[in-house]
């Protein structure tokens, strides 16, 4: 048994046919994140022979002032991927990390039992938080929609009596139309902005057959808009990125429909399981509630954080209470689907990640009008 560092096509046939599989485990993904400025990816591979047994996504950083490993940014799933009866290569993922003098590594499982598993190193939790997923072989568009409340549903109807279409966008010059309403959204959730060269990463980088972006519009006047990935080996849809134009009237909700719109997207193109996106097990929350309406169920991933070293056991222990207040006040931020940054750390990987070179892809670069949109009356 051995890992590597190295990105390696067999990782996809593993990452295909495991259970906790996801569109973030392929090396497509990885060389998505390679792509953006300070990210180096680093996703270890163990192997039995030829077969890959273990995928775990990391990114080098920095904590505390000591160097250790978080899980991958800017990604709907950032869980370690080990079959049950290959649990106990986490402690030796961890002395081969400990002899290269890192002192902590953030961990990710949606197996609670994967933390049993190692007992040499101290463990601390982390933040409590999951996915909202819909399971469409449970539930039909026709069972979903008898869950919606009257004045959801109103809502949901309101922009079709108004005029208004969702329409998938074929440009660059429609992506940063995109781009200006969730930048608009995003500020004002006080999320976690991502900048418009990362959705040109994602629009370079990836084909029609892993992302699937749309507008909420009629005529010149955008509502809002999806920015959406698509997992065809597992049957997953993947809602990312919302824009909101945060103009409009609040009688208005354009997310009610946005969110609609892709599981009859998902139904309609075969899809077993729609992921709502991140969220903290906050049954009060607003966005808990919509994405439970729809169906959603939360499915937790268990975080800790694994001491290497006993001078980063002591600094965590003694800063810990301010840790805690850290995470309750970033538990309350909600961004599209995704976790704060600060939760990530910032250092990148110095050392190269060997890379796949996927095919190129091909958009359709036409150029329509992009207009201001108007203020709702």
């Amino acid at each position: 048994m051995i890992f590597v560092a190295l990105s390696n096509s067999r990782m996809e046939k593993f990452n295909n046919n495991s259970d906790e599989g996801s569109f973030f485990h392929t090396t497509k993904w990885m060389e998505v994140l390679g792509k953006i400025d300070s990210i180096n990816p680093n996703y270890f591979l163990f192997f039995r022979g030829n077969d890959v047994i273990g995928i775990l996504p990391f990114i080098q950083s920095r904590k505390l002032y000591f160097n250790g490993y978080n899980p991958i940014p800017y990604s709907d799933s950032y869980h370690c991927i080990i079959q049950n009866e290959d649990h106990h290569i986490l402690q030796y993922l961890l002395r081969e990390l400990q002899k290269q003098k890192c002192s902590y590594v953030v961990l990710n499982t949606l197996n609670q039992d994967l933390f049993n598993t190692q007992t040499h190193f101290p463990q601390f939790p982390y933040l409590d938080f999951g996915n909202m997923v819909t399971d469409l072989k449970i539930f039909s568009t026709e069972k979903i929609w008898e869950r919606i409340s009257k004045r959801k549903k109103k809502k949901i109807q309101t922009f079709e009596k108004r005029g208004f279409a969702i329409k998938e966008i074929t440009s660059l010059n429609e992506l940063k139309l995109f781009y200006k309403f969730y930048a608009q959204n995003i500020k004002h959730i006080k999320g976690s902005l991502q900048p418009l060269s990362f959705f040109k990463i994602l629009w370079d980088k990836l084909s029609p057959d892993d992302i699937r972006i749309t507008l909420l519009s009629k005529g010149e006047l955008i509502a809002g808009g999806a920015f959406d990935f698509k997992f065809m080996p597992k049957k997953t849809y993947y809602c990312g990125y919302m824009a909101l134009n945060r103009g409009l009237s609040n009688k208005f909700s354009p997310s009610y429909l946005l969110y609609w719109d892709d599981i009859n997207w998902a139904w309609n193109a075969g899809f077993k399981k729609i992921s709502l996106g991140f969220q903290t097990p906050n049954t009060p929350n607003p966005r808990y509630q919509i994405k439970k309406d729809f169906a959603g169920d939360f499915i937790p991933t268990y975080s800790k954080i694994i001491s290497l070293s006993r001078l980063f056991t002591l600094a965590y222990r003694s800063t810990r209470p301010i840790v805690k207040i850290h995470q309750n006040l970033q538990s309350r931020i909600q961004d599209s689907g995704k976790i704060a940054a600060w939760f990530f750390g910032g250092a990148s990987d110095p050392r190269p990640v060997e890379k796949v070179q996927p095919e190129k892809t091909r958009h359709n670069t036409g150029t329509p009008t992009s207009p201001d949109p108007l203020k709702a009356e």
